[in-house]
């Protein structure tokens, strides 16, 4: 589904942000993307969907690169992607309740006329939890939870077939986090999804994913299925991210 080689991205100033980043995501599958802040995660996910300058390397969505594309090809492919934020509130029009915020998604996965943009909204917003009669409400009458549900209805408006999930539970609390996530692979289940879950959440990845790659300063230093990899890591950088994983025992000691 999503093939990265050698990526690149570097900033007019020269600052090199990624450096030679590869990785791959199978339809259907889960792979965790997991370092420390500033460790380029966020700018690797941008550069898959078009927001950050690519130096060099290649992107390929279902076999097609993403990189080279131009004009409508490039439209239709990002459609195919789909990135949703850490702080949804900031990724929402303030000025447009819900409902229009989705509705004009859909719009954006023709053929949807008004009538059918406006139900194809209401089902959207349903299928992720919300319930009926919250179209008409803007953004800031919902709590954190809600709004990333707001944000995934959003994504799925264009039907993609992977999403990029940037550290989409890090503002919430643990049970409303749980919750999220349980919804996340629900909808990966019953739409196929693929995902790329970016998180520094070590937990939370060995939850989500079925593989691993471990980023630092701009490149994967270890990659692998998620069980081998938390079992037996290799690379320091990962020891050493595995050891600050907090654990009862640890809690208690202390």
């Amino acid at each position: 589904m999503l093939t990265v080689s050698d990526l690149v991205v570097a900033y007019p100033n020269g600052r090199v942000a990624v450096d030679g980043v590869s990785l791959q995501v199978g339809a259907g599958e889960t792979l965790g993307l997991v370092g420390e802040s500033g460790s380029g995660k966020s700018t690797t996910a941008r550069a898959i969907v078009g927001l950050a300058p690519v130096r060099s390397g290649a992107i390929a969505v279902d076999g097609v690169d993403v990189v080279g594309a131009r004009g409508e090809r490039a439209r239709r492919l990002r459609q195919t992607v789909q990135l949703v934020f850490q702080n949804p509130l900031l990724s929402l029009n303030p000025r447009m309740t819900i409902g229009q915020t989705v509705r004009e998604a859909v719009g954006c996965a023709p053929p949807s006329p008004g009538l059918v943009a406006a139900a194809e909204a209401e089902r959207l917003l349903g299928l992720v939890g919300l319930p009926p009669g919250v179209s008409d409400r803007y953004p800031h009458q919902f709590s954190g939870g809600q709004l990333q549900r707001v944000a995934l209805a959003r994504a799925l408006a264009v039907r993609p077939q992977l999403l990029i999930l940037d550290e989409v539970t890090a503002a919430l609390d643990v049970s409303i986090q749980a919750t999220v996530l349980n919804l996340i692979r629900r909808l990966q289940r019953e739409l196929g999804l693929a995902l790329l879950y970016i998180s520094h959440d070590l937990s939370v990845v060995r939850y989500m994913a079925s593989s691993v790659a471990v980023m630092r300063a701009g490149a994967i230093v270890e990659s692998g299925p998620t069980q081998a990899l938390y079992d037996a890591p290799e690379h320091p950088y990962t020891q050493a991210l595995l050891a600050a994983i907090p654990t009862l025992d640890r809690a208690v000691a202390s």
